[in-house]
């Protein structure tokens, strides 16, 4: 898991496998695999719901709020 705080505010991801799940700072989500799609140019967040799922609470499970990086 980690996060990178841009002037847009708040990406979260986490790879699993070859797996990558992105929020982004409006909660638009990305869901990417890595071995398949290196480049990142295909969304499968609708077609694996199982596998976004479990990659959600990793995410939620990770974060930890802060006051200096808000979320939009």
């Amino acid at each position: 898991y980690f996060e990178i705080y841009q002037k847009e505010g708040l990406y979260k991801s986490v790879i699993k496998d070859n797996y990558k799940l992105v929020i982004d700072p409006i909660n638009y989500f990305y869901l990417y695999d890595l071995k398949k799609d290196y480049k990142e140019t295909t969304n499968l967040f609708n077609i694996y719901p199982a596998l976004r799922t479990e990659l959600e609470r990793i995410i939620k499970k990770e974060h930890t709020p802060s006051d200096i990086w808000k979320d939009k």
